[in-house]
């Protein structure tokens, strides 16, 4: 089996527990996903089945939707609802409209630091293993865009938007950053993923729903799930060679990864530089 399935994460249930559900239903190991929820979080999660982990690579840079509510007044370990609080203070002078415009500054290209309790690797060794183990380990800002925020609402001590943001952002970062810009601290308090590039929720399915009869009708095809990049078309002769790892000539007038068709079929991915097709992944 090969494709893509998408996954509608309960809260409680952390992302290896729905990988080893939906190895079990399509008997095989080879399952991969994109992008881990934690267990206080729900939503979608994108698996990579079969022939589907060679496209992991090019599925991992979309970008993603949530939908969060923030907690402000408390700080925690984690960043979120739940870790052990470590601060707390007053909010009584804070205003919606201050919680609203605090918010939005976070729009546009900003620096991140993940949070503490976090699978990023520092020296080779993951943040939550050493914040388990009491080491204290300095986290480099990173680059991160927050392309959208908007449906803004207010009740203190909560605030709930939906964000749309790069790979990599950390939104338990971006809630304690609020909460500092405002003074008073702030955590997630709810976190729902809606989207993952062009896959939304709508279209996801609760793994307790689906078995070895109908998982066949869930799994979306390889070709579809990337049809967000451009495609060239070659004929037979290039197919061999492109199957073989040959580089080929093209007409393509672009640059960059695209999928590559024989007869309408996809039969891998390829990279164009100065009409020059390269074989990245063959997918026959």
């Amino acid at each position: 089996m090969n494709g893509i399935l998408l996954i509608d994460k309960p809260i409680g249930k952390t992302s290896h527990d729905i990988v080893d559900e939906v190895r079990e239903i399509v008997n095989t190991r080879e399952v991969g996903h994109i992008g881990t929820l934690d267990p206080v979080a729900s939503g979608i999660l994108v698996f990579c089945i079969g022939k589907a982990l060679k496209v992991v690579e090019f599925l991992n840079n979309l970008d993603k939707k949530y939908s969060v509510t923030i907690r402000l007044g408390i700080t925690t370990d984690t960043d979120d609802a739940a870790g052990k609080a470590i601060g707390e203070k007053q909010i009584a002078g804070i205003t919606p409209d201050m919680v609203e415009r605090a918010i939005a500054e976070f729009a546009g290209e900003i620096l991140q630091k993940p949070p503490v309790y976090s699978a990023i690797k520092v020296d080779g060794k993951r943040l939550y293993r050493s914040a388990l183990s009491g080491d204290v380990v300095e986290t480099k800002e990173r680059k991160v865009v927050i392309r959208n925020i908007e449906d803004i609402k207010t009740d203190i001590p909560l605030a709930s938007f939906t964000v749309l943001c790069s790979k990599g952002t950390y939104i338990r970062s971006l809630a304690r950053d609020i909460g500092e810009k405002l003074g008073c601290g702030g955590i997630v308090d709810t976190l729902r993923r809606l989207a993952v590039g062009h896959f939304r929720i709508e279209e996801a399915h609760k793994v307790e729903e689906l078995n070895t009869e109908n998982i066949g009708d869930a799994i979306i095809p390889i070709d579809t799930a990337i049809s967000f990049m451009d495609a060239v078309e070659i004929g037979e002769t290039e197919r061999v060679r492109f199957c073989n790892g040959v580089i080929i000539n093209t007409t393509y007038g672009g640059s960059g990864s695209v999928r590559v068709l024989n007869l309408d079929n996809l039969i891998g991915i390829g990279e164009v530089a100065s009409n020059v097709l390269k074989p990245k992944k063959v997918l026959v």
